[in-house]
């Protein structure tokens, strides 16, 4: 897209990232009051009590999602001139980046805004699956002019067992795998990354 730093599809990827951002904050409160598994409890000598059981990963995640929300919107209103949001919330921060995304992109620092939109959403995404992941780095991205790596992370819970995405912040879904596989030269990754019983399906 003329005048911006970064290509149309990363445009996309973190529009998206942008209008999913309220519901992963409002969905992460909800996992505040649930332990991730496994759950490891510390009782402390002498005490019957054993704290309340809060799941810090998504307390963590809750906390980064505000706070690097709000520091782009700062950047924005300071680089531009532009008032800030009435409110310093979530979906009132991310609401305003979408709108002014265009200027956010074609700034020196559109490579950096991308990269910590992605980071805190996966971060809030792994809180709310619940459980750890595994990731394979299954080799460069095939998107032209982006320079990252093509990952597959393996769930142990949560409804999505296997997310497929290059730290640039392109993503394939499950039906894509196979061409993307081809792509890669990697029909090895392939039968490791398909869900069981669809290895020799079609995508």
């Amino acid at each position: 897209m003329p005048g911006l730093a970064v290509c149309p599809t990363c445009r996309q990827c973190v529009e998206a990232v942008l209008t999913g951002l309220p519901k992963l904050y409002l969905a992460s409160e909800t996992a505040l009051a649930r332990p991730p598994r496994p759950m490891m409890t510390e009782r402390v000598s002498g005490s019957t009590q054993h704290g309340l059981p809060i799941n810090e990963a998504a307390a963590s995640a809750r906390t980064d999602l505000l706070h690097v929300t709000a520091a782009w919107a700062g950047l924005v209103v300071d680089e531009f001139g532009l008032t800030a949001p009435a409110r310093r919330t979530v979906d009132e921060l991310a609401a305003f980046l979408s709108r002014h995304l265009d200027r956010l992109l074609a700034h020196p620092a559109a490579a950096d805004f991308l990269a910590e939109m992605d980071t805190v959403s996966r971060t809030a995404r792994r809180a709310l699956n619940g459980g750890p992941s595994r990731r394979v780095d299954v080799g460069g991205c095939p998107h032209p002019g982006c320079e990252s790596r093509v990952t597959v992370r393996f769930h142990s819970h949560g409804p999505t067992r296997h997310h497929v995405a290059c730290d640039g912040g392109h993503t394939w879904p499950a039906q894509q795998w196979l061409l993307l596989a081809h792509r890669l030269g990697r029909t090895a990754w392939r039968r490791e990354s398909a869900p069981a019983g669809t290895a020799g399906g079609r995508g």
